[in-house]
């Protein structure tokens, strides 16, 4: 089944393997500190030999830094009564808690194999020259509700320790009947 939505002009519902990660299983086999994460800290900024990566690969420039996501969108914008979006929206989406408390999710739309698929990881979610988060990881949000939230970003490397600010951010949101809650 398949809609629009205010985030994603074609979102599907759920396929057969929706509890696997396997999109998402290269996010850190190239990432410099070999799947350890960084110290714990009150906000992160992007591993610097991940930002290296970025500068060969053109996703960072010198003059912007990283370019923002175009589909990256506070999750406070996209709430609908008891829903994200609605209750038929079913998405794995990277997600930001910004140094100021937000949520912020956007699609991930490249993984740079070809030149009109420019990635777009984590730091694009928030853009510029030194985009700074206190958590990031992957959004799982079943029937238009938050079923998991991981610490899973091979750009920021977020120590476990650091699941707190994402609760304390997704507190406020609404929770799947089988919330599984932060992993």
């Amino acid at each position: 089944m398949k809609g629009n939505s205010l985030l994603f002009d074609n979102y599907s519902i759920a396929p057969s393997s929706y509890d696997s990660y396997d999109y998402f299983d290269d996010r850190y086999s190239s990432s410099p500190l070999n799947g350890e994460s960084q110290p714990f800290q009150k906000e992160y900024s992007v591993y610097s030999k991940m930002k290296e990566k970025d500068i060969r690969s053109g996703v960072y420039k010198d003059d912007v830094g990283y370019a923002k996501n175009p589909t990256a969108k506070t999750l406070d914008s996209l709430l609908d009564g008891n829903y994200i979006v609605d209750k038929h929206f079913n998405k794995k989406v990277p997600y930001v808690v910004t140094t100021d408390g937000n949520v912020v999710i956007g699609d991930r739309n490249g993984n740079g194999k070809t030149p009109s698929r420019t990635p777009t990881p984590h730091p694009t979610l928030i853009g510029g020259t030194d985009p700074k988060v206190r958590m990031a990881g992957i959004l799982d949000i079943r029937g238009g509700k938050i079923y998991l939230f991981d610490d899973r970003s091979g750009h920021y490397r977020p120590n476990p320790k650091s699941m707190i600010f994402a609760e304390e951010a997704f507190a406020k949101y609404p929770k799947h009947k089988r919330f599984k809650g932060g992993k």
